[in-house]
């Protein structure tokens, strides 16, 4: 139902089941304010609540693809944060200028629970210790405070730092091994017709990588290794295998990080 606009018999039938708007935002998978100014422009009424936004969507569940976006993130280029003053952690999620538009569609995937995209840092020349250097500027999105992200931050993170859950095993879906991939994968050509890859699993324990290479091969049929050199690596090899795997991901990610995984950038 993304994009569409529903009517107002839409409208209060989605309210009546759901008994709320953050509830009908996580169905929807539209932003709060959005769909509460369709209410609002409709002149449906509204329950009266004390509540705050971010306290009626902190008792809304995440759905499969919150959940399969959150897990992916974790493995990759997010994190999760916990304030010491806080009761629940948030997902934050950033990227390069070059890398936008994934972001966007990362933001848009986890609607109603981010609200913005904010620039850190923009594109330019820096000094990096004491060195001339060049930014290429980077964005992040934070999602809101959620109970069932802190469930996630509390498997995944021992003492401040990030694990791999045995959970891992059952619950890396294709969306979630999308965004782990085009987050930390790299995949090159080799020869005339041949693929190779690699995951930057750098962060996890060699047992942590062990469960990633038993989730992966739910989906990858090649050969996978750790690399031996303490840098936890995880080496592919066989390119009609990393071909299908690269069909399989690119299928559920945005045009915008297919770049990542092209086949004329890859020569086959």
């Amino acid at each position: 139902m993304k994009g569409k606009k529903l009517n107002k018999e839409e409208l209060q039938e989605l309210l009546d089941k759901h008994k709320s708007v953050g509830k009908v935002s996580a169905h929807l998978g539209i932003p709060y304010s959005t769909v509460y100014s369709w209410y609002k422009k409709e002149g449906i009424e509204l329950l009266p609540s004390c509540m705050t936004i971010y306290q009626e969507l902190r008792e809304v569940n995440l759905n499969s693809t919150h959940r399969s976006i959150i897990l992916g993130s974790i493995l990759g280029d997010g994190s999760l944060l916990k304030n010491k003053s806080a009761k629940n952690a948030r997902l934050q999620i950033g990227h390069c200028t070059s890398q936008y538009g994934y972001l966007m569609w990362k933001k848009d995937m986890l609607a109603p629970f981010v609200h913005r995209v904010t620039q850190a840092e923009k594109p330019g020349p820096k000094v990096i210790c004491g060195k001339q250097s060049y930014s290429s500027g980077y964005y992040f999105i934070n999602t809101i405070v959620h109970p069932q992200i802190t469930e996630y931050r509390n498997k995944f993170y021992f003492k401040g730092k990030k694990r791999v859950h045995e959970s891992v095993v059952e619950e890396l879906d294709l969306l979630s091994l999308a965004v782990w991939l085009a987050d930390d994968g790299s995949f090159t050509a080799r020869g005339v017709n041949g693929v190779r890859g690699s995951i930057a699993t750098n962060s996890f324990s060699y047992g942590g990588v062990e469960l990633l290479l038993k989730a992966l091969k739910k989906f990858y049929i090649g050969h996978a290794s750790i690399a031996n050199d303490n840098s936890n690596v995880i080496y592919l090899s066989g390119s009609k295998a990393i071909i299908q795997l690269l069909k399989m991901v690119t299928e559920v990610l945005p045009e915008s990080i297919h770049y990542k995984f092209a086949s004329q950038r890859l020569h086959v």
